[in-house]
């Protein structure tokens, strides 16, 4: 697990706002995963207890999740590009880390949060 070294800063001073700003942030995230997972399970319990299949329930799940998984990475695809065309004065080169080509690999087969690269991309 990274962890930036401010927030294990403000981790260790508990009273710092900043850091029960990042509390309320981990807890709403939380809440957001178990209320959608709630919504599905609900949606498709019946389903799949009926014979609907755990292979088309995947299937149809990735046929909602990867188009926009793919449009977002059009537009970084995009700036990363453009990058090529227009010199950034104390910017960093096109396609290098975390935006490298190996990066964009584990990207389209999502596999980027895997720990497969040295750095987060």
């Amino acid at each position: 697990m990274r962890v930036h070294g401010g927030a294990l800063a403000r981790a260790c001073n508990r009273s710092d706002p900043r850091y029960l700003a990042d509390q309320r942030q981990l807890s709403f995230h939380s809440f957001f995963f178990v209320l959608s997972g709630f919504i599905i399970f609900e949606n498709y319990y019946d389903r799949i207890r009926n014979g609907f299949g755990l292979m088309r329930f995947m299937f149809l799940r990735f046929g909602r999740l990867y188009p926009l998984h793919a449009a977002v990475l059009a537009m970084f695809l995009i700036e990363e590009t453009a990058r090529v065309f227009k010199n950034v004065p104390g910017g960093r080169a096109a396609f290098s880390d975390p935006n490298s080509m190996e990066g964009l690999l584990l990207h389209l087969s999502l596999l980027n949060a895997h720990g497969l690269y040295p750095v987060p991309t």
